[in-house]
């Protein structure tokens, strides 16, 4: 089969963007050079491509996850049947681990058959447009977006979300975050299906985004697909964000520029992981 049989390309949607303005300069100075070397290749008459994941990279999936968890301590029923659920009210956007066990155990609440039950109820609702598509952009994000945008390149966002389940809320928070959606300026990759693994899907993907243009930047939050960015292009610069990430072993390679968000000031040192490094 060949690989655009295999792999969902969502051309972004061409809602106008307003009169939203990015005003202000990105100053973080490995970042910045992501910037200027776009710049440089506008020049020349040549395209590149940046490459972003969405969930801990550019959106926060802690702001996801902690809305569901309140919404399912909200309930009165679970109240009754669980009073140590009350505890989940206390739960702030930064308490919110990758696994929920570690989540709830760090307020204190120890009860299985309550885990059982919020993970169901976070299962049904996590993976969904209905809650994606009101996620919460990274500080910085979008207005260092734009200027990649007007500096000349591509941004393209590969994402292991599934298009059947998540496609319609995810334009729609590109759109809330005033990220870029035209498709002259940005294309969403996105999962044919939920089944296929994330590492799989975007390895497979990375051909074709080559043809596309110059990849010059990788952004990713899972070390491990990262480091697969950084192989299939390792003339790009290649950044961590340090958000949340799966307890997979994997850490990001040497030389990799690391972020909390597109605010904080990068480092190609570690600084503060708060996955398992």
């Amino acid at each position: 089969m060949k690989l655009l049989k295999s792999i969902a390309l969502v051309a972004l949607t061409s809602v106008a963007m307003g009169s939203t303005a990015f005003a202000n300069s990105f100053n973080a100075n490995e970042l910045s050079q992501i910037i200027e070397q776009a710049r440089e290749l506008k020049a020349q008459g040549k395209l590149s491509v940046v490459l972003f994941d969405l969930d801990d990279t550019l959106v926060s999936t802690q702001e996801r996850s902690l809305r569901i968890l309140k919404e399912f301590a909200s309930q009165a029923e679970i109240q009754n049947a669980f009073p140590d659920s009350l505890k989940l009210f206390s739960l702030k956007e930064t308490d919110i681990n990758y696994e929920l066990a570690l989540t709830f155990r760090k307020i204190g609440i120890e009860n299985a058959e309550l885990l059982k039950a919020a993970s169901a109820f976070w299962a049904q609702r996590f993976f969904t447009s209905t809650y994606c598509s009101k996620d919460k952009a990274l500080s910085g994000s979008a207005d260092y977006l734009h200027q990649l945008i007007e500096a000349g390149a591509k941004v393209v966002y590969l994402t292991g979300r599934d298009a059947p389940g998540m496609e319609l809320g995810t334009r729609a928070n590109l759109v809330r975050n005033h990220f870029p959606h035209h498709p002259s300026q940005a294309l969403l990759m996105m999962k044919p299906d939920k089944s296929i693994d994330d590492l799989v899907f975007k390895t497979q993907a990375f051909s074709q985004v080559a043809e596309m243009g110059e990849v010059i930047g990788v952004f990713e939050n899972e070390p491990a697909n990262l480091n697969a960015m950084t192989k299939a292009f390792p003339k790009a610069k290649a950044v961590f964000v340090d958000t949340i990430h799966s307890p997979k072993p994997d850490r990001p390679v040497e030389g990799t520029i690391w972020i909390k968000n597109y605010q904080s000031k990068p480092t190609n040192q570690r600084q503060m992981c708060s996955g398992i490094f």
